[in-house]
């Protein structure tokens, strides 16, 4: 995994409260696998629903997530800086919710793409913290113009 320097923003149309992810850290000389790095706000309001008195952050959320991380992997991989097309997040094939994520969890975002063609793409991505396993999921996204 190679250091990038790119501001996540340039790459996913999101911003706050759903730009999930706060910065990429690395990406494959190949640019097939990336890392990112998200941190869960102990203020952030959902967590003051999900659950009172027991926070847990939310799964979907969390899927979310490595889907934004999937379409910057897609992005840098397949387009020239600058080009603007449409990434879009289609089809969830698999999620795996493994353990909690709590207020103040630094979690690391990793993806790796399994399939490419010219309007679709297919990444699996998993969320860890501290090493531990917390989510995995298969993302499929559709790339237009």
């Amino acid at each position: 995994m190679e250091p990038i320097s790119v501001d996540v923003r340039s790459l996913l149309p999101h911003r706050d409260p759903m730009l999930l992810i706060d910065g990429i850290t690395g990406v494959t000389r190949d640019k097939t696998s990336l890392k990112a790095h998200m941190s869960v706000r102990r203020d952030d309001p959902v967590l003051r629903g999900h659950f009172p008195h027991d926070p847990v952050y939310p799964g979907v959320l969390l899927v979310e997530a490595i889907a934004q991380a999937g379409v910057c992997l897609v992005k840098l991989a397949s387009m020239d800086p600058g080009e603007r097309a449409t990434v879009r997040a289609i089809k969830l094939l698999y999620a795996e919710f493994v353990a909690e994520v709590r207020p103040g969890d630094e979690l690391e975002v990793d993806v790796k793409t399994f399939e490419v063609t010219p309007f679709l793409s297919v990444f699996g991505g998993r969320i860890t913290c501290g090493g531990e396993l917390k989510t995995i999921a298969i993302v499929e996204v559709y790339v237009g113009e």
